[in-house]
């Protein structure tokens, strides 16, 4: 399993915090993840990004965190496996801005030559979209079950 440093999960978060909410200087612990079956900084970025919209802190935008694995023979597989991500050669985890598909921030591992890199890029812009719906639905579906049971307060 590849380790990451928390921090860099903090610190990828942070930066989609309004201004005004990163001086109020919040008690901050990082990810534990409790198994990895592939992609787990991304996971932990997504996880996070949700918990924050989740607690009502103010985000200066929506963004969604994808992981790309650049394989031997430059394929680039976005949200690989854990096994995908041991096999390739490095890998990219990407922060983006939504709708914009700006790139927020690059977290690479391993060797990414400049072509598979920009590939990695271009795979993850495309992808945040699919994670930022999903992660859209998910907030719903807990909002819906959240007034079922306690009513529209």
């Amino acid at each position: 399993m590849r380790s990451y440093n928390p921090m860099c999960v903090i610190d990828v978060t942070i930066q989609v915090v309004s201004l005004e909410q990163r001086t109020k200087r919040p008690r901050v612990t990082g990810p534990q993840p409790l198994s990895d079956d592939g992609s787990s900084m991304a996971a932990s970025i997504n996880a996070a990004i949700a918990a924050l919209i989740d607690a009502g802190v103010p985000l200066r935008f929506a963004a969604a965190a994808v992981c790309c694995a650049v394989m031997e023979d430059g394929t680039i597989v976005s949200d690989p496996s854990r096994e995908q991500e041991t096999k390739a050669v490095g890998t990219c985890t990407f922060v983006v801005r939504i709708p914009n598909e700006e790139i927020v921030s690059s977290i690479p591992s391993g060797f990414v030559q400049e072509k598979s890199y920009l590939a990695a890029m271009e795979a993850a812009c495309s992808e945040a979209h699919i994670v930022s719906a999903f992660l859209r639905m998910a907030m719903e579906q807990k909002i819906s079950r959240e007034r079922q049971c306690w009513g529209d307060v």
